[in-house]
């Protein structure tokens, strides 16, 4: 059985957590029973700081080392502003989103789904949740020729956008998404 649900980087959302650990206690997770809710935030930020997640989220980074990821994510850890999704299965984590919101707005620094796992409808899931949380009424996005279909796909509008570099011009994609624009497709 997958079960999605979302990570969250800091402790002053404790509510969360504890709603987090009873929809798991339903479904007979081994969460049950494991020590409570400080248990929990060790386990994820534990899991956050794991070669797994390193792996899972390397392809995001420029020249990704485990070193480089460490002391990002114990920086995001830190932030009141970082939100960080996960999709989970039973036995890994396929799939991984990682926001900066401001006020209603957020931007996807990072989002990675496992190479065996693409195409299922992961990354869409993981959008379609972030926008769900009532949070947020807009979601950009900056990516390259590669990611731009995966954007277009989940109903962000796409604007082409030239960038200067010292080593030369390359084309990148803004996106955006809005409450209401349109239904995030699975």
């Amino acid at each position: 059985m997958e079960r999605f649900y979302l990570e969250v980087p800091c402790l002053e959302r404790k509510e969360e957590a504890i709603a987090y650990i009873k929809e798991f206690q339903e479904y007979g997770s081994q969460i049950n029973g494991a020590g409570g809710l400080n248990h929990y935030l060790e386990d994820y930020e534990g899991w956050l700081l794991s070669e797994e997640a390193y792996n899972l989220y390397a392809p995001c980074m420029y020249e990704p080392t485990y070193g480089k990821y460490n002391e990002m994510m114990t920086s995001l850890l830190q932030s009141q502003k970082v939100e960080i999704y996960v999709y989970r299965t039973e036995h890994y984590a396929a799939g991984m989103l990682v926001l900066e919101v401001k006020d209603a707005s957020a931007e996807i620094t990072g989002i990675a789904v496992n190479p065996g796992c693409r195409h299922f409808g992961i990354g869409r899931k993981l959008v379609k949740q972030a926008m769900e949380s009532g949070r947020i009424t807009k979601l950009y996005a900056e990516t390259d020729e590669e990611g731009v279909g995966f954007y277009r796909g989940c109903g962000f509008t796409v604007e082409a956008v030239m960038k200067h570099y010292p080593n030369g011009t390359v084309t990148r994609y803004s996106c955006l998404l809005q409450t209401g624009s349109q239904e995030i497709n699975e």
